[in-house]
């Protein structure tokens, strides 16, 4: 029928944050992809996120960004609920660590870790929630601090990619083993653009410095 609604809506697997530029941030929790959105494509994408029609996106160059954004998979056919507003939650601070010799356990934890990152992403998320669920309680800042040198310690003397992913999923691995509950954070900074994966503890980053004032990162997704 003319003129009959077309709905979409913004998958609940997309996780958002926006920057001061008024650009967007986002991370797919399947697939791992990071996406980010210029402030016009923000503009377009925000606005079917909350509406889902798309009689709203009448001009022609809008409705090519609509074909854009559902080939990435950042708009769905069908009714969905709306998605929370993108957050600009920052870290609370910086608790850093001191070098310490790579113990066995960190070692195990660390080649967990790179196991886990070869399965689909979603699955990893998956194990990390289960992990999580089976802690008796928060780690202290100490024992995050301590899970995060020894995962680095036996990252460091890895001979393949130890980047920050790698680094901080066996931080929450390491943690896990002691039965204590670390978050694991992925997250954007712009101004250059770059990704980051850390450890938190009580919202404040543990572990080395990302090269970069940790205030610049901005929450995309945590576990």
């Amino acid at each position: 029928m003319a003129g009959a609604a077309v709905i979409v809506h913004v998958p609940a697997h997309l996780h958002a944050a926006s920057a001061a530029s008024g650009s967007t941030f986002l991370l797919n929790a399947r697939s791992g992809r990071w996406h980010v959105l210029n402030p016009a494509a923000t503009a377009v994408w925000r606005e079917l996120g909350r509406t889902g029609d798309l009689r709203h996106a009448t001009d022609p160059a809008a409705r090519r960004l609509v074909g854009e954004l559902a080939a990435r998979g950042l708009l769905a056919a069908g009714p969905g609920t709306p998605p929370p507003a993108p957050g600009r939650d920052r870290p609370a601070g910086h608790l850093p660590t001191s070098g310490t010799p790579p113990r066995p356990a960190a070692v195990v934890a660390f080649a967990v870790a790179l196991l886990l990152l070869r399965l689909p992403f979603r699955v990893t998320v998956r194990v990390v929630r289960v992990l999580h669920g089976r802690c008796t309680r928060p780690a202290s800042p100490a024992e995050a601090a301590r899970a995060v040198a020894a995962a680095d310690a036996a990252a460091d003397r890895y001979p393949g990619r130890a980047a920050c992913l790698e680094r901080s999923l066996a931080a929450v691995v390491a943690a896990a083993a002691a039965r204590r509950r670390v978050d694991w954070v992925l997250g954007a900074a712009e101004d250059p653009c770059r990704f980051h994966a850390w450890v938190e503890v009580d919202g404040v980053l543990v572990g080395r410095p990302p090269g970069t004032p940790e205030d610049v990162f901005l929450r995309v997704f945590s576990v």
